[in-house]
């Protein structure tokens, strides 16, 4: 616990970022977002909550899958 445990929580919130995030932007905008130029604020606007929606739901089943499973991030 204490400090190590402060770190440890700072590292993973760069590498999950960078590691999970970024992964998952591109199958958001893939299945939620339209492959035409999109001219419409509005459309626009739609589309950023789709692939911000689909990372938190992607977000939380990863964070509860670790919670249920601590042998996948402890040694």
């Amino acid at each position: 616990g204490g400090p190590e445990l402060y770190r440890k929580a700072w590292a993973m919130n760069v590498i999950n970022p960078l590691f999970i995030g970024i992964p998952l932007y591109p199958v958001a905008a893939i299945f939620f977002c339209t492959q035409k130029p999109v001219e419409s604020i509005v459309e626009r606007a739609i589309q950023m909550t789709w692939v911000a929606f689909s990372h938190a739901v992607q977000y939380y089943f990863i964070h509860k899958t670790f919670h249920e499973n601590p042998k996948l991030y402890k040694r």
